[in-house]
């Protein structure tokens, strides 16, 4: 082999080894996998998606505002689509998360929802609180309360 494919085939080799260090998944904190949890439940209502709703909830959820369980809540949610024919837009204004453990966060957040009402605008605003714990399933909300 003569030095000049020798050279070429270390530098591919450097070349490869740069991509897949820059290109390779970093483990998420735990605060990031919450966030992204809210953002899914987020997503799953504002696009009527019942199941992925629920899959975000632990099976002993504990919640405030008429669903104190996690099938009361998904019964609220199936009202949805009858009570807003129109698509609804929700936005995370802000949401805070403080890791308590390796297995157990609280957050908070002001979410906006929007609609359009037969041609006017219709908003509203929710303070939500909650805990989540990851379990076997990944991270789950496990209780939450919001107010208007």
């Amino acid at each position: 082999m003569s030095p000049r494919t020798l050279l070429a085939a270390v530098a591919a080799l450097a070349v490869f080894g740069l991509v897949l260090f820059f290109t390779r998944q970093r483990p998420r904190s735990p605060e990031d996998e919450v966030k992204a949890l809210i953002v899914r439940a987020q997503e799953s209502v504002e696009k009527r998606d019942l199941s992925g709703f629920s899959d975000t909830l632990a099976e002993r959820f504990q919640g405030s505002g008429g669903a104190a369980t996690k099938a009361e809540l998904k019964q609220l949610l199936m009202g949805v689509p009858f009570r807003y024919r129109e698509p609804i837009a929700i936005m995370n204004v802000r949401l805070s998360v403080t890791v308590l453990g390796p297995e157990a966060a609280t957050f908070s957040g002001t979410f906006v929802t929007a609609q359009d009402k037969a041609g006017e605008g219709a908003m509203d605003r929710l303070e939500i609180e909650g805990r989540a714990e990851k379990t076997s399933d990944g991270w789950q909300i496990v209780s939450a309360s919001w107010t208007r």
